[in-house]
């Protein structure tokens, strides 16, 4: 245990509220930020009680004397400078909290993964659908996950991130950790499309150069839809050019379609343009829908579901490259058990 000499004096119930006042639950601390073998008994020591905060500090961001220090605010600790791209009246304080969670999984994750890095600064969305479509029919999430393993570009998928009142996630965040790109994703999609694409953003802030050491970048909500911020709008034409072929693609279907009629559309212009049918369907959906046609998701999902029948999911899919592409014994056995919780689905 932690050696409590000259620290403040703070009890369980009081860590508890303390980080419930920043949207952290006790649910979410207990099933997500403390060992497995923490257990109510030990929240009657008081040493056990810092070795409990010590965790939650590491695997949040969270500095650790602030935290057992009732005078003090709660706040990060400054190990890189986050720019969250947020949607207008969200507070940046809303997401620091999964932010910080992420950044720790994104280091474990480029700690122990296995292929050395061959970067990708520089590289054009024409390069990079060049070398899927030298392999494959059209980009997609698989596809995409195979470049970016190969080139030692680790993807992760957190589907525990902490849930309450205050606290948001994101779509997506990229980053550099121990000297490689890292991409993860907090957004709770079973569509291969919609993954597809927000990897496909992510990729496009590491190759166009947003990202820096120190510096992460944080994406509350991923889709063409006409951001005014220009990396932003550099990215989403990137994933666009990437998996589409071009930035100002169009594939919607004017008047009323069925769903079986849209998936029908989608096969065959799959084909002929090399694009995946799901994402043709996605980009209907984002077109018609832009242009106040509240049918066009309940459509293309149908659309999707049935284009994708068959298919494991997303989550799974990502969860699979990460298990294969981590040395997971260069991992202690903490971060192991702390990696594995997070991206469970």
């Amino acid at each position: 245990m932690l050696d409590t000499q000259s620290k403040p004096s703070i009890s369980m119930t009081a860590l508890y509220r303390r980080l419930g006042g920043i949207g952290l639950t006790r649910a979410t601390v207990r099933d997500a930020l403390l060992p497995d073998w923490w257990c109510d008994e030990f929240e009657e020591r008081e040493g056990a009680v810092f070795e409990a905060a010590a965790y939650i500090a590491r695997r949040t961001g969270l500095t650790f004397r602030r935290l057992v220090d009732e005078t003090q605010e709660l706040s990060l600790t400054q190990g890189s400078t986050i720019r969250f791209k947020k949607r207008q009246g969200t507070d940046e304080n809303a997401l620091a909290i999964a932010s910080g969670i992420a950044e720790q999984a994104a280091k474990l994750a480029a700690y122990a993964c296995q292929p050395d890095y061959q970067s990708v600064a520089g590289f054009s969305a024409q390069t990079i659908r060049a070398e899927i479509l030298a392999k494959g029919q059209w980009v997609s999430l698989k596809d995409l996950l195979d470049f970016c393993w190969r080139h030692g570009l680790p993807v992760v998928h957190l589907s525990k991130l902490p849930q309450g009142k205050g606290i948001k996630k994101f779509d997506g965040l990229a980053g550099i950790f121990e000297d490689r790109p890292a991409l993860v994703t907090g957004k709770n999609h079973h569509s291969w499309a919609w993954m597809a694409f927000i990897v496909a953003h992510e990729l496009g802030h590491i190759a166009l150069g947003h990202v820096e050491e120190g510096r992460t970048l944080v994406d509350e909500k991923i889709d063409p839809s006409g951001s005014d911020d220009p990396q932003e709008q550099e990215a989403d034409r990137f994933a666009l050019e990437l998996i589409y072929g071009k930035d100002d693609v169009n594939y919607m279907r004017p008047g009323f379609i069925t769903a079986k009629d849209l998936a029908q559309f989608a096969r065959k212009r799959a084909v002929k343009d090399n694009v995946n049918p799901a994402s043709i369907v996605l980009n209907h959906a984002w077109r018609r829908a832009s242009q106040n046609d509240k049918t066009a998701w309940p459509i293309a999902q149908q659309a999707i579901k049935a284009l994708e029948d068959g298919a494991e999911s997303a989550i799974q899919l990502i969860n699979n490259y990460l298990e294969q592409g981590l040395d997971w014994d260069l991992l202690s056995d903490d971060n192991c058990e702390y990696l594995e919780k997070l991206v469970a689905p």
